[in-house]
């Protein structure tokens, strides 16, 4: 009766190594998963922060484009303004050649110019910082999708059956050896 009993404490402890091999399999699966869904979110923020920053890169061609817009357009006002103040003067009696026609016409390109690299820096100084954005952007996706690559600690099935044969052998030895002390073997 005592080996069948220790037969029987045997088996118990087989059956339980069994379960422990599926319970090693399905926590392995179950962190497997976790690891591939959190690889899944890394590749989504990276995708995200490439788009934005394409849209920062065409933002900043935009502040360029507009810095170029403005600055044609106050051209365009200064040759105006030019040809206002040239006018006003023949018509006052100012000769073209004279020297208080020729300081207001030099003083107001002066000042044109003046505008005119304000305008071309303001464009340029916007661009930069749209441009930093989108470096900034590129390096965070680089970042996401570096720790997507290295996230790699998953359990293969290999080792988790081995892990729960492991466990349930320890038990089913032990077993066999409480028994066999206990002279019942």
């Amino acid at each position: 009766m005592g080996s069948a009993l220790a037969g029987i404490g045997i088996a118990m402890g087989a059956l339980s190594s069994g379960a422990g091999v599926i319970s090693s399999i399905q926590q392995a699966n179950a962190q497997n998963a976790a690891i591939d869904a959190q690889n899944a979110a890394y590749q989504y923020q990276a995708a995200i922060n490439e788009q934005n920053a394409e849209l920062a890169e065409d933002s900043a061609k935009d502040e360029m484009t507009q810095g170029r817009k403005d600055l044609a357009k106050h051209q365009l006002q200064t040759s105006q303004l030019l040809s206002t103040q040239k006018n006003d003067a023949l018509n006052s009696g100012i000769a073209a050649n004279s020297d208080s026609l020729i300081d207001i016409t030099n003083d107001s390109l002066l000042y044109s110019n003046l505008d005119d690299d304000s305008i071309m820096s303001s464009a340029t100084n916007k661009a930069d910082q749209f441009y930093t954005q989108a470096y900034n952007y590129r390096a965070t996706a680089a970042g996401q999708r570096m720790a997507a690559a290295n996230n790699t600690n998953k359990v293969s099935a290999g080792s988790a059956i081995l892990g729960g044969i492991a466990s349930g052998a320890g038990s089913t030895i032990n077993s066999y050896y409480q028994y066999k002390q206990a002279g019942k073997i």
